[in-house]
This record gives C-alpha cells, sequence and structure tokens, in this order.
C-alpha cells in the first residue's frame, strides 16, 4: 500500500502559501485534476496531499473523514495547520474540540486520532511570527497566515514609502475596526503593491514578485507550519 500522508488547512491562501513550501522542501508537484483534486506532492517514496476546509471550523471534520478513508487510501499520518487569531499556543488547538465527533476520537494531547482499531498520527502547526513582527497599531497578540507574510515583507529592503503609506491607512481603518488587524493589513498592502491582482490571489502573487517573494518564503519557513513542511517531506 503507499505511503500516504495528508495535511488540511484552512483555504486558498494557505494552499498558496503550502505549495511553496513544500517545493522549497525538495517535494515534487503531482500532476492533478486542477478543478477537483487537492494539492499533492511526492517526496522519498510517499505522497503528500493538501487539502483545504474551506475555513478554520472545517478542519477537525475534514481530518477526521480523511482519517476514516477507505483502507486503499487512508493515510498514515494526518496533519493541519491553521490561524491561532488571538490564541496562546497551549490553547491555540481547542477549537478542533468544538466538534463533537473529533474530540471523541483525539488523543488528549492532539498526537493522534483513532479511527476504529487504528490510531492515525496527527501534527499541528500555527501560523506564527516572530514576535517582533510589527505593523504599526495591529495586535500584536494576533496571529495568522497574513503576520507571517508581512513580516517576511518587512525584511524587504527598500520599502519604505509602501510601508508608510500602508500603516498609515491601516491605523486608519483600525480606529473604526480593531478586529483582525493582520488581515486587513495584508489587503491594503494588496492595493499597493499589485493593485490588478484581485484579493484572492494575492498570496500567489506575492510569493512570485520578484521583490517579495524570497523575504516572504523566508517568513514562512521560520514558522510552525514550515517547521511542520519539513517533518512530513522529511520523516
Amino acid at each position: 500500500m503507499p505511503d500516504l500522508r495528508v495535511l488540511v488547512c484552512e483555504g486558498k491562501d494557505d494552499l498558496a502559501a503550502l505549495r511553496v513550501l513544500f517545493r522549497a522542501a525538495g517535494a515534487q508537484d503531482v500532476p492533478r485534476d486542477a478543478l477537483r483534486g487537492p494539492l499533492a506532492f511526492q517526496a522519498k517514496g510517499f505522497t503528500v496531499e493538501v487539502h483545504a476546509a474551506g475555513g478554520k471550523d472545517n478542519i477537525a471534520d475534514r481530518l477526521l473523514m480523511l482519517a476514516q478513508g477507505a483502507a486503499a487510501t487512508r493515510p498514515s499520518r494526518i496533519a493541519a495547520c491553521f490561524d491561532p487569531d488571538r490564541d496562546i499556543p497551549e490553547l491555540d488547538r481547542g477549537f478542533l474540540k468544538r466538534d463533537v465527533r473529533f474530540a471523541a476520537a483525539v488523543a488528549a494531547d492532539f498526537s493522534s486520532v483513532q479511527v476504529g482499531h487504528v490510531s492515525v498520527p496527527l501534527a499541528l502547526a500555527a501560523w506564527r511570527a516572530p514576535s517582533d513582527a510589527v505593523f504599526d497599531s495591529a495586535d500584536g497578540a494576533e496571529h495568522d497566515l497574513e503576520r507571517v507574510l508581512i513580516a517576511g515583507l518587512l525584511t524587504q529592503p527598500a520599502q519604505t514609502a509602501d510601508h508608510q503609506w500602508a500603516e498609515a491607512t491601516t491605523s486608519t481603518l483600525l480606529r473604526l475596526r480593531a478586529d483582525h488587524g493582520w488581515k486587513r493589513a495584508l489587503r491594503i498592502l494588496n492595493a499597493w503593491h499589485a493593485p490588478q491582482v484581485a484579493d484572492e490571489s494575492f498570496v500567489d502573487r506575492l510569493l512570485q514578485m520578484s521583490a517579495t517573494k524570497d523575504g516572504c518564503l523566508r517568513a514562512l519557513q521560520a514558522s510552525p507550519v514550515g517547521a511542520l513542511v519539513r517533518q512530513l517531506v522529511e520523516e
């Protein structure tokens, strides 16, 4: 039986980030149906599939569904990445237990999921940026993929003008709405860096543009999710 590993993420932006992380880790793309199949990568004799759950609240259900797959396609291990938002590391996995079925199947330490008589190893990682990644008045306690990417943008040279504009604009917005500051900030940077690119494609674009791709990739690799991808590929 081929060795299959599965990683579940929240949505399209995560898929874009994970694609570059797997490629940077040496995994090879597996051809797929662009409309229906999950992202898939080949590495060291096994396959890693990446599934978007369509939102954080759907991750637990998707993990359980994939873990319970038919015997021929049941993964040898499952994993998930997510935005911890304002949850501290010690508590950021708790949202998974809001799904009653998942809560009954997952180990107390979140290390495995029980499927019948089979225990499927589970690994979890949150999108967290370095604590010193500061973007004006965006919430310092809030962590998400957007903050990781902005941490990468802040390492780029010759970005003074756009940072000043984006920070000033973000501050104005945050005086009106204080929540999700990093997500708002990235969308403002979208308007500055690539106004012709639709919001849902901006992360893809950030990871392709010569002025931004290297810093963003380094930030992604330095995050816990970057470590999880390397674990899935190398172990």
